[in-house]
């Protein structure tokens, strides 16, 4: 099959299920996640949706392979309107931890190569934050408050993110998520080289012959500073 449900349930107090389901779909890292819950009492069910990432403070296992001094940044993320790619590292979750209202978004740990990230409903204002617990550094979100009344049954829906941070897969999961592959001050270069050598590897469909073409090219556009040089 393309995908596969699996359903974890909880009978709760006050004649009340809750079932979390796991939706994973075959070839993607996209993960959805939806609570339901069927209210069989006779009194009305309160709650809301809560989701977060939590990383210990170990560095990143790939920091000696980054050379000349520069590092990948290593922390939380998350988007808001004003302002669609935010970062804290691990000293501003103890130090100054977040507290936003936002209307849809995500929230996410960023490593390396690698990106977990909770997508909420793009409609819904939910509550993103940032804390410390212990060497836990947390980041995630609370979603509006629900109530199902007896005899009706409600369902909450979020997706979950975990995988490499390919840009062309990221951008179409959240809007600004594609940001998370951090470039840092370098950005404007890195952005057009990377679709530069995305362009390439359209055409030559090697992602080696990619890298020589674009070395290539860039030469060949400083060849008369160099030369002069």
């Amino acid at each position: 099959a393309d995908t596969l449900s699996v359903a974890l349930v909880l009978q709760a107090e006050n004649s009340v299920e809750i079932q979390k389901v796991f939706e994973f779909t075959r070839n993607s890292y996209l993960v959805k996640v939806r609570y339901d819950i069927i209210n069989r009492g006779t009194a009305p069910w309160n709650g809301v949706m809560y989701a977060q990432l939590k990383r210990d403070s170990s560095k990143d296992p790939s920091a000696s392979n980054q050379g000349f001094g520069m590092s990948t940044f290593l922390g939380g993320a998350w988007w808001t309107k004003e302002k669609p790619y935010n970062k804290a590292d691990f000293d501003d979750f103890a130090e100054s931890p977040m507290k936003e209202s936002v209307t849809g978004g995500w929230a996410a740990m960023i490593q390396h190569y690698f990106v977990s990230a909770w997508v909420p409903d793009a409609k819904g204002t939910n509550v993103f934050t940032t804390r410390k617990s212990g060497d836990d550094n947390i980041i995630g979100y609370t979603g509006p408050q629900i109530a199902v009344a007896p005899g009706a049954q409600q369902k909450i829906e979020a997706s979950l993110y975990v995988g490499p941070k390919v840009q062309k897969i990221l951008e179409t999961v959240s809007p600004g998520l594609e940001l998370t592959v951090d470039y840092g001050w370098l950005w404007p270069v890195s952005q057009f080289l990377y679709w530069l050598l995305s362009l390439i590897h359209g055409w030559v469909g090697n992602w080696g012959w990619a890298i020589v073409f674009l070395t290539v090219l860039v030469k060949a556009a400083f060849f008369q500073l160099s030369a002069t040089s």
